[in-house]
């Protein structure tokens, strides 16, 4: 999984996950789900996002500008049946050991090895015209976004801080 910093900022009528110069709507119903979030209003947490859930923008017909953000590829792995996109988002990496360990990815260990950035990875449909060295629009599923507390690692949902420690 995708591990980042990020904060829970209004927008738009509604709660967008910031992350460096990216913001990404939360769908009303992830907000319904996870009433949780909302005690994350202007405060940071880590925002987690799966490669399948990230996809070429311009392989999704009517991709909201909300779900979208732009990248650099760095590295192109085409897989046949489909590619992989390798880049930096321009945010700081998930440091939390708790958030690290629930995640148990590689990944999430070379994010907090490597400064001014953010490594990501999206797996899109072999279909895509990405290739290395240039831009391109991401489109996120934001209704399969996932958020962490910093502090403690879990998973943000619906209990209260309290309830949550009494069930630990």
């Amino acid at each position: 999984m995708n591990l980042v910093e990020a904060e829970i900022v209004r927008a738009d009528g509604g709660l967008a996950a910031r992350f460096g110069d990216n913001e990404l709507a939360i769908d009303d119903e992830v907000v319904a789900a996870r009433p949780g979030l909302r005690r994350y209003e202007a405060r940071k947490l880590a925002l987690g996002i799966r490669p399948e859930d990230i996809e070429d923008a311009a392989l999704v017909e009517g991709a909201p500008a909300q779900q979208r953000f732009p990248a650099t590829i760095d590295l192109r792995k085409d897989m046949g049946s489909e590619v992989y996109l390798h880049f930096t988002v321009e945010a700081p990496p998930v440091r939390a050991k708790q958030v690290m360990e629930a995640a148990e990815t590689e990944a999430i260990a070379a994010a907090a090895a490597r400064a001014g950035g953010t490594p990501f990875i999206a797996r899109v449909d072999r279909t895509t015209r990405a290739r290395e060295g240039r831009k391109v629009e991401l489109f996120v599923v934001t209704r399969r976004l996932h958020f962490f507390d910093l502090e403690n690692g879990r998973g943000i949902y619906g209990e209260s801080d309290d309830a949550a420690k009494r069930n630990a």
